[in-house]
Order: C-alpha cells, then sequence, then structure tokens
C-alpha cells in the first residue's frame, strides 16, 4: 500500500558572514533534505525550483559578480559561489530553492523526521582558475568540504517557518542566516504493483488483491477494516480534517504575516483576491447545524431525512452545477477573514440556512467529524460515494493549499529581510528559553561582596546538577522544531549553570543592567587573555561566539606573553598594558572608543588585573570584566594533593615565577607577596559588571579564589586566614557596584582520563565547550554590547 503525502520546503539563504575564515578562496554552500529509514534507506526529498528575483528585487550589495549562480544537482541544492578574502565580511545570498518530499504517510507520518544539511564547500583560488572551478562535474576535484551543518526537522508536515543560524566551525568559522519553510500540500494514493515471483503468483492472487489495492477505493476499505464506523471516522479526521485544520492555521498566518509586510491597503487586497477558499460538502454543513441548533432533537431528525443516499447524490450534483454556471466575477475574497465567502449548497428545505460568518469561525473548531453518519455503510454504492467524497475534499483542498503556498512564497520573496528579521525574533526568544532551562539563579543578598553566604554552596550546586540532569522533563525536553544536532550537548552531559547575583540591595532586579546601543562611530574592545602556557588562540571560540551576537566588537586576543608566562606576573601585566595602548591607538578604524571589556582565563585574570594598574588612562571607558577560574586569591587552600605536588614539582624543575607568585611563596612575608600587593593595588570600582566564573570539579584553581570568597570553613593556619580575609577587603573595599555575579558551572565530562582524575578537564572546559558560551551570552545579554 502507498498513501503518500505531499511535503513542499523552501530553503531561504538569506546571507552569508565571515567571522574567522583564514582560507581566501571561492565558497559554495550545498543543501540537502533526506529520510533515513530503519532499514537503513534514504528518501531524498527532490529540490526542483530556484525562485528568481527580478532586477529591481535584488539588492545593491547583490549587485557584485558571484563566481558561480545557484545551482541545482542530483539531490542538493548549491548557493551562489562567492569570493571571501576579508575577516568578518559580509555576503548577501537571498538564495531560494523549492524542494518536494512524498512520504508513506499510512499508519502515520508524523513521527518522520527529516535530516537537513549544510555542506561548505571551499575551492582555493590561488591553484584554481575560474574555468576550472564546477559544481556540477562531481569528478573535478576544485571544491571540498570545509564545514558541515546537521539538523533534524520536527512538525514538517505540521507547517514551520523557522529560522536557524547555520554555524561552520574550526578554520572556517561562519554562519549562514536561513530559513526553512514547510507545508503539507496534498495526500495521493499510488499504486505499487506487488513484488512476488511467478511460482508465488497463482497462489497469491487473491491475497495480493486484498494487501496491494490498486485504487483509492480498495485502499480505503483494506484501512477502515471494510467500513467500519469507527475507522471510517478515524482515517477521515486523521488525514482530511487536518489538512482542512492546517489550511486554516496556515491562511491565518499568511494574513498575519501579509499585514506585517504590507501596509498598502490596496495591495493586501490583492493578495487576498489570490487565495481560494475550500468547499465545505454538504453533510459537513449538516454536522453543524446539528451542533448549533436550539431545538437538537428537531435537528436530529431533519438530519435523519436528509441523510438519504440518493437525496444527497442529487443535492451534490445540483450543487456542482450551480458552481459551474457562476461567473468569474462573482468570486471575491475580501481582506476580513470571517468574510470570505463559502461555498454553499443550494438546499431544499429552506430552514437549512444558516449564518455564514459563524459557520465559517465554528466550523475549524470541529476536530472530530462523524463523518459515517452520513453515509449508509452498508450499500456497496453508498460507500463508493463516500470514497468519492473524501478524494474531492482532499483535491479541493490541495489545490486551495497550493495556490496558498504560492503566495506565501511571493510574499517571501518580495519581503526576504523582513521575513528574516521576523523570525530571527521568534528564534532569540526560542533559543532563550531552550538554554534558560539550564540556567538557575538566585540573588544573594549580603552584607559585604567577600562574606561567605550559607544560601548556595558548591556541594548544593553539584547535588542539584546530578539530580536534575537525570529528571525526566530535562532528558526528554521538547527541541526546537530545526533542531541543530551539534548545538545541544547530550542531557547527561549538558553544563547547568547556577548564576548568583550578589547584591547588598534586597530590593534587586535579577535581570542584568540594560545599556544604551552604541552609535555606528563608537567601539567596544573586547581584551581576552590566555592562561598559563596558553596561546592567544585559547579564547578565540569564546569571541566568535561574541561576534555572533555583537558583530561590532572589536577583539584584542592579546599575544604578547605567549613565551613568558612562567616570568614575573608584574611584567606581564606591564607588557599587556602596553599592547592594549598601542591596539587602541591603531585598530579602531576611525572610530571613538566607547567601552572597554577585559576576558582572562585562569592566569590570564590575574595579568589583566596588573595591567589595570598601567591603564588608568582608559578607566573610563571600562566596561565588563570576565574571569574563567582565575586564582585571584593564590592557591591558598587548594582542594587538590595532586594540584599541590604538581606546582611544587614545576616550580622546581621549572623555575616558575608566576607559579611561585601564585601560590605565594616568592616572598618569606605573606603580606610582601605579588599577589598580596596587586589586592591592595587592584581597582574594579570603574566597571559596570563584575562577573567570577568557577566550578568546583576545576581543582587546578581553588573554588573561593576563582569566586573571590571568603572560604567555607576555617583552616589551621590562622595567620594565612587572616592575610586572606585582609586581600578581599582590599579589592572590594573600594567596589560600589549595586551587584557582583558570581557563576558557577557544573561539568559532566564523559570518560575517565587523567584531566578528568585531576581535575584539569573541567578548567579546560572553560576554553572548549561551545554550549556554555553560548548559555553565558543567552544569560548575560548586554556585556558586550
Amino acid at each position: 500500500m502507498s498513501f503518500k503525502a505531499q511535503l513542499e520546503v523552501l530553503v531561504h539563504m538569506e546571507s552569508f558572514r565571515n567571522i574567522n575564515i583564514y582560507h581566501q578562496g571561492i565558497y559554495v554552500m550545498r543543501a540537502r533534505i533526506f529520510q533515513r529509514l530503519e532499514d537503513g534507506t534514504t528518501i531524498n526529498a527532490h529540490p526542483y525550483r530556484i525562485v528568481e528575483f527580478d532586477s529591481s528585487l535584488i539588492r545593491e550589495k547583490m549587485k557584485q559578480k558571484y563566481k558561480l549562480n545557484s545551482d541545482l544537482y542530483d539531490c542538493y541544492f548549491f548557493s551562489k559561489g562567492f569570493v571571501i578574502k576579508y575577516m568578518d565580511e559580509m555576503v548577501d545570498l537571498d538564495d531560494i530553492c523549492h524542494f518536494r518530499a512524498e512520504i508513506d504517510s499510512y499508519p502515520h507520518y508524523n513521527e518522520d523526521n527529516f535530516f537537513f544539511t549544510v555542506d561548505l564547500m571551499f575551492a582555493d583560488l590561488s591553484s584554481q582558475t575560474q574555468e576550472n572551478v564546477s559544481l556540477n562535474d562531481p569528478d573535478k576535484a576544485a571544491f571540498k568540504v570545509v564545514g558541515t551543518f546537521e539538523s533534524l526537522l520536527h512538525n514538517s508536515f505540521k507547517g514551520i517557518r523557522e529560522y536557524v543560524p547555520v554555524y561552520f566551525g574550526d578554520l572556517y568559522y561562519s554562519q549562514v542566516n536561513l530559513t526553512v519553510h514547510t507545508a503539507l500540500i496534498n495526500y495521493q494514493f499510488r499504486y505499487l504493483p506487488p513484488r512476488i515471483t511467478e511460482n508465488e503468483k497463482s497462489k497469491k492472487q487473491n491475497h495480493n488483491q486484498v494487501q496491494n489495492p490498486e485504487n483509492f477505493d480498495q485502499f480505503f476499505s483494506i484501512i477502515t477494516d471494510n467500513f467500519k464506523p469507527s475507522q471510517v471516522d478515524e482515517i477521515y479526521n486523521t488525514y482530511v480534517g487536518s489538512l482542512r485544520f492546517d489550511h486554516k492555521k496556515f491562511l491565518k498566518h499568511f494574513k498575519e504575516l501579509a499585514q506585517k509586510m504590507i501596509k498598502n491597503e490596496f495591495k493586501l487586497q490583492e493578495i487576498y483576491l489570490k487565495i481560494q477558499e475550500p468547499a465545505i460538502p454538504e453533510y459537513l454543513q449538516l454536522y453543524w447545524q446539528s451542533q448549533n441548533q436550539p431545538n437538537n432533537q428537531a435537528m436530529e431528525k431533519k438530519q435523519e431525512d436528509s441523510i438519504n443516499s440518493d437525496r444527497i447524490a442529487s443535492e451534490m450534483s445540483v450543487s456542482e452545477d450551480n458552481e459551474e454556471m457562476k461567473g468569474d466575477d462573482e468570486t471575491t475574497i475580501p481582506q476580513d477573514e470571517t468574510e470570505l465567502s463559502i461555498q454553499m449548497t443550494t438546499f431544499k428545505d429552506t430552514s437549512f440556512q444558516i449564518d455564514k460568518k459563524s459557520y465559517y469561525n465554528s466550523f475549524y473548531d470541529i476536530t472530530r467529524i462523524p463523518i459515517s453518519k452520513f453515509f449508509d455503510l452498508s450499500k456497496q454504492e453508498t460507500r463508493k460515494q463516500l470514497v468519492n467524497e473524501i478524494q474531492k475534499e482532499i483535491n479541493d483542498m490541495a489545490g486551495c493549499q497550493f495556490l496558498l503556498w504560492n503566495q506565501y512564497v511571493e510574499l517571501l520573496r518580495l519581503n526576504t529581510i523582513k521575513f528574516t528579521k521576523l523570525l530571527l525574533d521568534e528564534y532569540q526568544y526560542k533559543i532563550n528559553d531552550q538554554w534558560g532551562q539550564s540556567i538557575f539563579r538566585y540573588p544573594v543578598v549580603i552584607k559585604e561582596y567577600y562574606n561567605y553566604s550559607e544560601q548556595r554552596s558548591a556541594k548544593q550546586n553539584i547535588k542539584q546538577a546530578k539530580k536534575y540532569r537525570k529528571t525526566t522533563c530535562f532528558k526528554n525536553r521538547e527541541p526546537l522544531n530545526i533542531e541543530d544536532l551539534n548545538l545541544f550537548p547530550k542531557a547527561k552531559f549538558h553544563p547547568i549553570i547556577f548564576h548568583e547575583v550578589y547584591t547588598k540591595n534586597k530590593e534587586i532586579n535579577l535581570d542584568t543592567s540594560s545599556y544604551e546601543p552604541l552609535r555606528r562611530d563608537e567601539a567596544h574592545v573586547v581584551v581576552l587573555v590566555h592562561g598559563f602556557q596558553g596561546s592567544s588562540y585559547d579564547l578565540k571560540l569564546f569571541s566568535n561566539n561574541i561576534t555572533i551576537k555583537h558583530p561590532d566588537a572589536i577583539f584584542l586576543h592579546s599575544s604578547c606573553n605567549e613565551e613568558y608566562t612562567d616570568g614575573d606576573i608584574e611584567v606581564m601585566g606591564i607588557r599587556l598594558a602596553d599592547e592594549v595602548g598601542k591596539f587602541l591607538s591603531s585598530q579602531l578604524y576611525g572610530r571613538k572608543l566607547k567601552r572597554l571589556s577585559f576576558v582572562g582565563h585562569s592566569l590570564g585574570g590575574l595579568i589583566l588585573r596588573s595591567a589595570l594598574r598601567h591603564l588608568t588612562m582608559y578607566q573610563e571607558f571600562f566596561f565588563t570584566f570576565i574571569t574563567f577560574s582565575t586564582p585571584h586569591l593564590g592557591f591558598l587552600f587548594s582542594q587538590s594533593k595532586m594540584v599541590d605536588a604538581g606546582l611544587w614539582f614545576m616550580k622546581a624543575w621549572n623555575k616558575s615565577e608566576s607559579l611561585k607568585q601564585m601560590t605565594l611563596a616568592d616572598k618569606k612575608n605573606l603580606r610582601e607577596t605579588f599577589i598580596y600587593q596587586l589586592a591592595k593595588q587592584t581597582d574594579l570600582s570603574k566597571f559596570k559588571n563584575i562577573i567570577l566564573f568557577s566550578s568546583p570539579q576545576d581543582q587546578y584553581v581553588p573554588y573561593h579564589s576563582a569566586r573571590m570568597q571568603q572560604t567555607t570553613k576555617q583552616h589551621s593556619d590562622s595567620k594565612q586566614s587572616e592575610v586572606y580575609d585582609e586581600m578581599l577587603k582590599e579589592i572590594f573595599g573600594r567596589i560600589t557596584l549595586d551587584r557582583i555575579h558570581r557563576v558557577d558551572v557544573s561539568f559532566e565530562i564523559p570518560g575517565k582520563v587523567l584531566d578528568n582524575f585531576i581535575g584539569r578537564a573541567a578548567h579546560i572546559q572553560f576554553l572548549e565547550n561551545e554550549a556554555l558560551m553560548k548559555m553565558i551570552l543567552s544569560d548575560f545579554k548586554n556585556i558586550f554590547i
């Protein structure tokens, strides 16, 4: 048996943005939509048409010469080919392609999801001429795939209209602004000849006639178990009812979009006139009346009288004749949905006349139509009539749905920028909600910022995170309609954030502060500093994600200390301050410095604090200060004996001055050590946002030191405790902010490796866990604005 659902899919590649591509050359996107069945079989959606644009609709930016035109080949849709030469380059594409898919819709289809993949393809200009670059010749090796986006399309048969950011990573970090639109158009029966051998043919002849129907009549008889009323009603509502409901929902959505896109009332009317409403058969009108007439008993009697099969047949014939006699000039489709004209059958009994507006509004609310009550299913003739009416309904609605789909595509073609912006806004809301399910926020009212609070503890957070990961609601979270398969980790490995807002004000609002957006001539510079034995590339993934959210931000990935992290932290701070000063004087490209933010990982946070003393001339621009697992107060009260042993060995073997300073072993008197003196000289008071990230699973850096907070218990060395508290008071004594943020991150890292055993894995996760970075930027929306 083969009862096919026909799905239309529209893919719109609006633009391509080079965030951090290192290779100049020609780039092309290749899109594919397919299903992967349980037996491993792949069914491809067929790309069959590229939407063309009139020259008047082509944006000015797009009037550049592309190296290759968009194209269709096999099961793939190829975007335009374009040259990338510069960092942070934006290329407008507006490539739109139609895909069509047919899949078996019986016994079900709602559970069948489509894979949607986009490949980034690259051809090196240095080794290829334009004549050698071809998409249509698979034997040529000009293009290679350098990145792949994989996703699942959920609810595609219910109609989705979604924005999805397509990301490519590693050395080709870039983003495609893309939207996907789907609509269920039609159901069709397709005959599949039985696959049997000649020897089996005579034996199974009768069996095949039943199990392999040759037409829709036989198919309907089989799936309704020979026209059982309950089965007839179920099949009718599953397919015909859902198609009618989908059309109504699609029409409503289309009109809402049209009113947002088009302000000219006359143009709106023109569009609405091209929309056709499906006819409402007489038996459905009768059923509607039975649900709405005040005298139900009288109504039921009229229904019983009217359900005579001969009468229905004759009246439908009259109705069809009347429709053929109507002139085209009589058909009008007003703007208001409730005023749409409805094709009505001419009833012999005038008491059956109904209010069209109320009928239209109410009919679609009826989700369970007992169609079997309107046909005498004991008679073969009436059964055939029922099947014919169902086919007629499907064909009528399919025609209307296809016309509406074409109008929708035309509306998109004329308003690509508005469409993308509208769906992008909806996506931002949805994705923030998704990330927010893994973020817990708490206000912590405290007397002094350095005080330890019993309100939240590391043990509590660890316990809560483990428990939450096991909950059914978290493990079975409903994905977005377009599920990026590489974006969200599995539930058991998903990072959990505990965002604690420390404040002295009981009336504090947990939402992060809002700030005025910058003007086009103003610059927000973000300085990123790596840790011990790190490189300027360490925080590249974080800056890439910031760029996605804040494309105008300017980044300085500090490299001045890459070879010197074993040296004196104070000297490294001076070196960094000099690097920042030179950058600000030469790399703003005519823009005026407005905001200056700093991000440091591990030792990088201490280097930042050391550099701030030499950057006082820029204090008026200080905006956001972030550290990831930085030992702000050194390695006093370390939690890991293995790390302590490793530090001792490295200090002895490597003669590392920075390690001596971080362990407060550079001076005999603790109050003369570098860390203590840095605390006295640190001034964070000019920053608008102070955010301290830590993880109790990170055994490399003491938890309390990363959080700049008092320890959870008294220690045997009272002198060290006294010095520790003095450093805290020095740091926070100048801060007058109404809040600071301490963010505790719970990781669940797969595999039993040495990094996990010594607690290093969590330390590195702050650099490598992209899901965490997206969660941070979702939680702190304005820190890099």
